[in-house]
């Protein structure tokens, strides 16, 4: 995972991680 991509992309990986 690359850090300091689009907003987007970071808010959805995160909800996934987190779920």
């Amino acid at each position: 995972m690359s850090t300091g991509h689009t907003p987007m992309y970071t808010s959805a990986v995160s909800t996934l991680v987190r779920a």
